[in-house]
């Protein structure tokens, strides 16, 4: 009985996905594309394909967002039309740049990114602030246990 619902949840779940990937092609039939790759520089100074970019395709009434690969480069299915594209990492200058697509055509566009110099933070400031009221927590947790442990001995 379990197994046969816990079947039956996989096959809604799988079905439900691939309806979203079919939808979201046909959405846009006569569709053109955009694509090309993303560049970082390494700590050599020489540029490198990255895939952590976002890449966003802002036209009249559509925003679209781009999917990578391993080696870092994107594509997007689009309806014919002007679009601003836009290449955005943190630590990283923002790009962006004017294209036009048509009917059944692409567009290689590539991204050379430089860094903007300004720090990425590690922690939100409020994370920082409870890792440290738990770990005082827990140090007061564990002190009150030894003093209760050493009364016994």
């Amino acid at each position: 009985m379990r197994i046969s619902i816990l079947i039956a949840l996989v096959l809604v779940f799988s079905f439900s996905v691939l309806a979203l990937s079919v939808n979201e092609t046909l959405a846009v039939g006569g569709a053109a594309g955009i694509g090309g790759k993303v560049y970082t520089r390494n700590h050599m100074g020489d540029y490198r394909e990255t895939g952590w970019a976002n890449i966003t395709a802002q036209g009249q009434n559509l925003v679209a967002q781009a999917k990578f690969n391993q080696g870092g480069s994107y594509y997007m299915f689009v309806p014919p039309g002007n679009y601003l594209v836009t290449a955005q990492m943190p630590g990283y200058i923002d790009q962006s740049y004017d294209v036009s697509v048509s009917e059944g055509g692409a567009v290689t566009l590539n991204f050379y990114m430089e860094q903007s110099g300004v720090p990425i933070p590690e922690f939100h400031e409020y994370a920082t602030m409870l890792m440290t009221a738990v770990s005082l927590l827990l140090v007061i947790f564990i002190m009150r246990k030894r003093n209760t442990a050493n009364r016994f001995n």
